[in-house]
Order: C-alpha cells, then structure tokens, then sequence
C-alpha cells in the first residue's frame, strides 16, 4: 500500500510523491460528480499513463514557469537537431556510401549491422542514430525527459510573451513566476474523506492556476479562454481547491496546521493565511499553445453564481463518495442500481423522425 503523506501543507513537494497519495484531488472529485461508477471503475482499472506531445508540452511549459529556467534544464533535455550535424549518416544509403567511399564492402540487411560495420572503421564518425540513442541514454541517466528544439523554441517565445503582458510583469522574472509558492500542496481530511489540492502558485491573498489550451478556430481571445474553461470543467477544480485553502486556512487559525518542507521565507505561511477567506483571488493564466502564445489572466470570483454551483457540485462529490464507499468499499467496484430507463416525449428533440 502507498505510504500516506501526513496531513498539512506540503512546500516542495515533488510531484510523483503527491500523485501516489492516494487522496481524492480535484479530478477525482470531478470524475465522481460527473459519473461515479466510472470513477471508480478507472481508479480500480487504471490504464497506463501515455505521454502525448500536448501532455509532455504543458509539463514543460508548466516547469519552466513555475520552478524557473534551473529546474526546467535539469528536467527537460533538448533532443540534438540534424541541422547540427550536417555530415552526419542518417539514412542505409549514407551507411552504405560510406562503406563504399572507405573501398569496404556493406555487409548486412539491418541498418544496425551497417552502423556497427562504419563503427568498426571510424568510432568518430557522426551517425544520427547513434546521436539520438546517446542523447536518450543522457537523459535516462539525468532522470530527464527529452523535448525537441521545436517545443524548446515555443516554451521560451511562451515564456517571452507572458514577461511582457502589463498584468504579468510585476511578479515575473527570467520567464518564471517570482516572490511566491510554487506547486503547493494541502493533504486534509473531512467527514472522513482524505482530500488532497496542488496548488501551481501561492501568494497571499492570490491562487494562481497555469493553463496552456489549443483552439481549433481563430477568433476573439476571451471566447476561447471560456471555451477551454467550459469544456474542461475549470471551475469544478477552482473550487476544490479553494476548499481545500480555506480548510487549512481554518486549521492553522485554529492552531492544527501542520507544515512540512521550507515555506519561501519566515512567517510566509501566517501572512498567507491571515488574508480574509473573501478577499483571496483566484486567477487562471490562459496560454495559448497555438498560434501566437497569447496569454489571458482570468480571475473567477467567489461571489459569482457559477462558483456557488461548482462549490455545491463539488460537496455532492463528496458525499457521493462517501455514500457509495460505505455501500460498495473502495476498493470493489460500485455497482448502478438496475432499473429501466421510460422514455417521455420529453426525451426526444421537436424534429425527430424528420429528414432533409
């Protein structure tokens, strides 16, 4: 079983260790509002994490932002390009011609036997297989992952972009958000449910969420940031986490907050929490990942409606899963209750049955 994270708020907390706690954060609680039995069909059922390009590309983005240009370099390696290279074999062809050019005959079918064969003769000769195969073998021994020159030149315009918006200047430096939290995280527990935030960026007084999203039309800006929000169920995650916020908000005023790891400097954590529950910002920075990297700052107030709805989606998240646990266990599957679905009229659009 995985070794459960203490309760309190965590400061560098590396990011592998607080996925593996097994709370519920807030794309568990979304997963169980919008269909618990799928919820935890997934969670028992897991499928293999598969790293796509627009995946690897927001884990990027998200570190250079957050952590800053050091941290970015030790986990992202930049794959070699072949415009380096010029003389470099690439192709069976270049093996090939190679060999002959050295008056040696090719031997083998497989590009590999070709490659060992150039190797044998010249060890320095540039091969670009050999190339990207020591540039992996690099980044598996720096625990690194490996980007292309592409997506390394789009994270820095990216970055450029953000520094010099009007609204993000003041509080970056170098690309990087400066003089608050990065990636903190609140472990607490509630009516018996272990409940787990991370946060991108802490300041007192503001919550600052990094959001990179991909439009499929062009048009006016604020129409796709509401778009990315909508689709993704934003707000069901803003809210989860300022719950989370103001639960330990409450714990700390009441003396039970426990703190682990370095706050960013004495008295930061009381600061923070010093500010009124109503006066804490929340703030979405939209950045487009296509296109011009145009970026959007969004604050989603408290006294709005919708964050009242999402507020109350998310403690019937809750109270669905305990419902269901105590029923079923967490760890078997939930099971729907059986009954027949009655179609009404209601049930059907005004034009069904007509055809063009």
């Amino acid at each position: 079983m995985t070794d459960l994270l203490p309760l309190g708020i965590h400061f560098g907390l590396d990011e592998d260790t607080y996925h593996a706690d097994p709370g519920l954060g807030s794309t568990g609680l979304k997963a169980v509002a919008q269909n618990p039995i799928d919820f935890q069909f997934d969670r028992l059922n897991p499928e293999e994490r598969k790293e796509t390009p627009a995946l690897l590309w927001g884990s990027a983005f998200h570190a250079r932002v957050l952590e800053g240009s050091y941290q970015f370099e030790r986990k992202y390696q930049v794959l070699p390009a072949k415009e380096e290279f010029p003389d470099a074999l690439v192709t069976m062809d270049d093996l090939r011609g190679w060999l002959i050019e050295k008056e040696v005959k090719p031997s083998g079918k497989k590009k590999e036997d070709l490659i060992r064969q150039v190797l044998a003769i010249d060890p320095e000769v540039d091969i670009w297989d050999e190339i990207i195969r020591f540039a992996e073998a690099r980044a598996i021994n720096a625990k690194a992952s490996l980007i292309s020159r592409k997506v390394n030149h789009q994270i820095d315009l990216a970055v450029n972009w953000m520094q010099q918006n009007r609204i993000l200047k003041p509080i970056m430096e170098d690309g990087a958000f400066i003089n608050g939290a990065p990636e903190v995280s609140i472990i607490y527990e509630d009516r018996g449910v272990r409940l787990k935030a991370r946060f991108d960026y802490l300041y007192p007084g503001m919550v600052v969420d990094l959001k990179s999203y991909r439009p499929w039309t062009s048009r006016q800006e604020t129409k796709n940031v509401m778009k990315a929000i909508r689709d993704m169920r934003y707000d069901l995650q803003a809210a989860a986490y300022l719950r989370a916020y103001d639960f330990a908000r409450d714990m700390f005023h009441a003396g039970e907050l426990q703190v682990h790891g370095l706050p960013p400097a004495d008295g930061w954590v009381e600061t923070m929490f010093n500010v009124p529950s109503d006066k804490v910002q929340w703030i979405w920075v939209m950045l487009k990942a296509s296109g011009a990297p145009i970026s959007t700052a969004v604050e989603f107030k408290k006294e709005l409606l919708v964050f009242e709805t999402s507020s109350r989606e998310i403690e019937n998240a809750i109270d669905i899963y305990r419902a269901y646990t105590e029923r079923f266990g967490a760890d078997k599957d939930w099971m729907p209750d059986s009954e027949v679905f009655v179609l009404a009229d209601e049930d059907f659009p005004p034009n069904w049955g007509v055809y063009a």
